[in-house]
């Protein structure tokens, strides 16, 4: 026998369907008018929101390209050099490591920046375009720039632009600022046009432009555009501004930049157009009406079928979530929620192991982390250097001591710009060079090196401190003060299938490794002790972490006497989450 259920009153229930549905429309009506003031309002916070970030990333830019001038390009000795023009060949090293140094600063920012220096009295001009676009953009506009620049300059005296200004050169827009220091000219610019194609809208819509304007309103970028839709932008005297209308299909967000004389606007076009919406949530209120009534003959049937047997499985996930350990139940009369069950209890397998693999992978990356610091603070390295110094100063040396204080100051502020993950490989052979020229004067006639590394694979990216690491390890196991050795720096373009990768080799002509040290460096057993032989280590944990495989290390004694090794590097970094 079946069970009675509970009666209904028909009616009464279809009496009140019909108050329940005009409420609802009456409702939606509310609702949609609701919906579009407040869509408007979250629109300027998003789109202004978004501005922000932008004049955020472009002011730290700023700031970023101010401080590398302030500290690395005013007071640079090889402009000394190129400005004296004394020596030829002395101008011209001085002229490349100069061009080198302004092309990698342009590429270590995001956004597309150039540098420039101007000497007047040799009417010399370097800059760091090193591709073929950027250079023959630069030839375009060099000859107006640098007049421009003399002409705002006016006077002797060393000078700088308090602030980043707009100029127009041969008809394109450019962010400018420049210096006046010792008799030279130092720009740097970025062309807006290439400045706005890095901005992406993202839940803008289709129709938002970016906008670059001055104070008083005027457009350096879309100016087209704007006049097609009869748009202008407000003056901002340097505040935030928000123009928009609920009646106008356009908005118009305004943040100031600090330290410009511009600001960036994102010009919203058609935002308002959700008001259109209206007339069609009115019409499917009333589909909604017409198709309630065949909902209720269903509604019975699928709370049985499957509102039911859902409350079950989001309550199992419900379980799942407050304890981990919980077993998810994979039994369910819908063969759908069935199979999502099984792939979800998979799914938690998977889960909890990559949770253990991503532990244990932060835990390597940090122990490696810690080392690499620990590499870069050698105390004692330091005090040999003062030592050296002092004992110099005392017997006069007076000119030796300029040259170890050059090195180490260079040597330093190499190691205090090794933060980044990977450098130059040019940039760190000069780094070992500077660190071969101290261990020279420490050790006076203790040693001599030898490197040849071919100039086309100077512009590859590496690890930091990885060349130093080995060189500083092959000089420390085999100096000798009773008989000089040789320290060996090859590095070369090799290939190996159809990956190109770079070989360098460091050599030396000591006693080699020892026979136990050596098949543990083979078999890629691990020889620190405490804080002692991490380098080797480390490095070659570094080399992992980055390529995976694909980086490779040997580890030898050559047959003439002496240990070497062998890394082997691609020159294409690996990608995200695999290889």
């Amino acid at each position: 026998m079946f069970k009675k259920g509970k009666q209904y009153d028909f009616l009464k229930q279809v009496k009140w369907m019909g108050i329940l549905l005009a409420a609802v429309m009456l409702t939606n009506l509310g609702v949609c008018l609701y919906a579009i003031s407040a869509i408007s309002d979250e629109t300027s916070k998003y789109a202004d929101s978004v501005v922000l970030s932008y004049v955020r990333e472009v002011q730290q830019m700023l700031d970023n390209i101010d401080n590398t001038i302030a500290t690395e390009i005013l007071y640079d000795t090889k402009l000394d050099t190129i400005q004296d023009g004394k020596d030829i060949i002395e101008v011209i090293q001085a002229n490349l490591t100069v061009k080198n140094l302004l092309a990698s600063w342009a590429h270590q920012y995001a956004l597309p920046v150039n540098h420039m220096i101007y000497f007047p009295g040799t009417e010399t001009t370097i800059t760091g375009s090193r591709e073929e676009k950027e250079y023959a953009e630069w030839r375009r506009i060099e000859k107006e720039l640098i007049s421009m620049l003399v002409e705002k300059k006016g006077s002797s005296e060393d000078s700088e632009v308090g602030e980043w200004n707009v100029v127009n050169l041969q008809g394109k827009n450019y962010i400018l600022k420049y210096y006046y220091y010792k008799g030279r000219y130092i720009g740097s610019w970025i062309e807006i046009d290439k400045l706005i194609d890095t901005m992406v809208a993202e839940g803008l819509g289709k129709e938002c432009l970016f906008v670059v304007s001055s104070a008083s309103g005027k457009a350096y970028n879309s100016q087209e555009r704007l006049e097609e839709k009869g748009l202008s932008i407000p003056a901002s005297i340097g505040e935030k501004l928000v123009v928009r209308d609920f009646l106008s299909p356009d908005m118009i967000v305004n943040e100031p930049v600090k330290g410009t004389t511009f600001s960036l606007n994102a010009v919203i076009l058609g935002y308002s157009q959700v008001a259109g919406a209206l007339s069609v949530q009115i019409a499917l209120t009333l589909i909604v009406v017409m198709i309630a009534a065949a909902c209720l003959v269903f509604m019975l049937y699928i709370r049985r079928t499957l509102i039911k047997p859902i409350q079950d499985f989001s309550n199992n996930i419900r379980k799942f979530r407050e304890d981990n350990t919980y077993t998810v139940e994979t039994h369910y009369q819908i063969a759908e929620l069935a199979n999502a069950s099984e792939i979800l209890a998979d799914l938690v397998k998977q889960i909890n192991g990559l949770k253990i693999d991503i532990y244990e992978r932060t835990l390597e990356q940090q122990k490696v982390k810690m080392d690499f610091l620990t590499l870069q603070i050698e105390p004692h390295f330091y005090l040999n250097c003062l030592n050296i110094i002092y004992h110099m100063t005392e017997i006069k040396k007076y000119k030796e001591v300029q040259n170890l204080s050059q090195c180490v100051s260079d040597y330093l502020r190499y190691i205090f710009k090794t933060g980044n993950n990977m450098v130059l490989l040019g940039e760190e052979l000069e780094h070992t060079k500077k660190y071969l020229e101290i261990q020279k004067i420490r050790y006076r006639d203790g040693f001599e090196a030898v490197i040849e590394v071919e100039e086309e694979v100077l512009g590859v990216k590496v690890p930091p401190l990885l060349l130093q690491t080995f060189v500083e390890n092959a000089l420390k196991h085999t100096i000798d003060w009773e008989e000089e050795i040789t320290i060996s720096l090859r590095g070369r373009k090799m290939s190996r299938g159809k990956e190109d990768y770079i070989q360098i080799e460091v050599e030396d002509s000591g006693e080699g490794f020892e026979e136990e040290i050596l098949r543990k460096l083979q078999h890629g057993i691990d020889i620190s002790e405490g804080e002692k032989r991490i380098g080797i280590m480390n490095a070659v944990q570094r080399l992992h972490l980055q390529y995976g495989d694909r980086a490779k290390v040997c580890f030898y004694n050559r047959p003439e006497g002496g240990a070497g090794v062998r890394i082997q590097i691609p020159i294409k970094e690996r990608k995200e989450g695999g290889e």
